[in-house]
């Protein structure tokens, strides 16, 4: 219940927020912004053993285990024990994050029987476009979960065509509030040095959708035309060994580095010597937390035209959109941005702009607050 005019949020996603994704770092900071304005939260979290060491204040956390001794994302919580909790904790809103996993779903199912307010963010899209295959088959074997979907009060979804995405799968019968993700714009931030070096960085998990080998290959071009060019890989994935036998083959041993996993601080050290994100995505982007994080930290970016990631940069004011795929397009576009460090750094103003007015924590917490008003009262 609420005491002394203060709201008790219980935060639910299946995966920990001290392991990496772009759900976790949403819940991790929606959840530090509203303690800062005076909410008492909580994050229900499956058990996970594999949550990364940080110094971080976290706010309070729940673990709760899977019915099973197998830790999967598919395994559903104990169904007992998360209905004791939610009892136990009683909040005066359940906010849920992604819609197409169980903690979050049967959180919704339990809410709506005991009577306690709900909104659900949906995090994902499927395929690139409402009528790809990839979206259309989406739609047909995730129609079962329409009935614990549709039990939140409200739905937001973090982009244009997360909506879109939704919406159909529930046949329109609720409507989506679009709020983006959020930066935090006081630890992302530029460099009081800039730098000169032209380096290229991508960040994000090395898996085939996310593009990382078209870089790659984009970047034989780039280093034709500037051989001291740099690329900086940062993230771990199935792909990265076939990417580090790729650039031997390329003869790109000495430009292209992985870091791999690395902490927040040197993270943020890495876009600030970085003159250029790059995310060359191919499909399932249904947002882009880190074009948030490079236009935070001054940073132009090169993105494709997938998803979310439109709705993001603007085509020739804070980077570039390119057709996914297209490794030429993509050379040509990072060829430009090293040569001419003055459009660089003009794009890079522009999007420290866009993320401070349109994306800080504090604008992005105030729109959810404000969900979270609407409902409660409506209840």
């Amino acid at each position: 219940m609420i005491i002394g005019g203060k709201l008790k949020v219980l935060m639910v996603t299946e995966w920990h927020p001290l392991t990496i994704g772009g759900v976790q770092r949403h819940v991790y900071e929606l959840s530090v912004k509203l303690i800062e304005r005076g909410f008492e939260v909580t994050i229900l979290t499956k058990s996970n053993n594999k949550k990364l060491n940080t110094n971080q204040d976290t706010p309070p956390i729940i673990e709760i285990e899977s019915i099973t001794p197998f830790q999967s994302i598919l395994t559903p919580p104990n169904l007992s024990r998360l209905k004791e909790i939610i009892t136990k904790y009683s909040p005066d809103i359940i906010h849920a994050h992604h819609a197409f996993t169980p903690t979050p779903l049967l959180t919704l199912h339990i809410a709506d029987k005991i009577g306690i307010p709900k909104i659900l963010t949906n995090h994902s899209i499927a395929g690139n476009s409402t009528t790809s295959i990839l979206t259309l088959m989406s739609r047909k074997g995730l129609m079962f979960l329409k009935y614990f979907i549709s039990k939140a009060d409200r739905i937001i979804s973090v982009s244009k065509c997360a909506a879109t995405f939704i919406e159909n799968l529930l046949d329109n019968d609720i409507e989506s509030i679009i709020i983006p993700n959020g930066v935090n714009i006081e630890r992302f931030h530029p460099s009081k040095n800039e730098t000169n070096e032209p380096t290229v960085l991508f960040v994000g998990r090395l898996v085939h959708r996310k593009g990382a080998h078209i870089l790659v290959k984009a970047f034989s071009n780039v280093v034709k035309e500037i051989p001291e060019a740099k690329l900086i890989i940062v993230g771990e994935g199935y792909m990265k060994p076939l990417l580090q036998i790729r650039a031997k083959q390329l003869k790109l041993e000495e430009n292209i580095q992985f870091l791999g996993r690395i902490s927040e601080e040197e993270l943020l050290k890495t876009y600030q010597k970085s003159r250029i994100v790059v995310i060359p995505s191919l499909y399932r982007e249904s947002f882009g937390i880190v074009a948030l994080e490079a236009m935070a930290t001054g940073k132009p970016i090169i993105a494709t035209k997938v998803g979310g990631l439109p709705e993001i940069i603007r085509d020739e004011e804070n980077g570039f959109l390119i057709p996914p795929g297209n490794h030429r397009i993509l050379a040509e576009k990072i060829i430009l941005l090293l040569s001419d460090e003055k459009l660089a750094r003009r794009m890079g103003l522009i999007g420290r702009k866009i993320a401070v007015e349109k994306y800080s924590w504090n604008v992005i917490a105030e729109r959810i607050i404000n969900v979270y008003l609407e409902v409660i009262e409506e209840k």
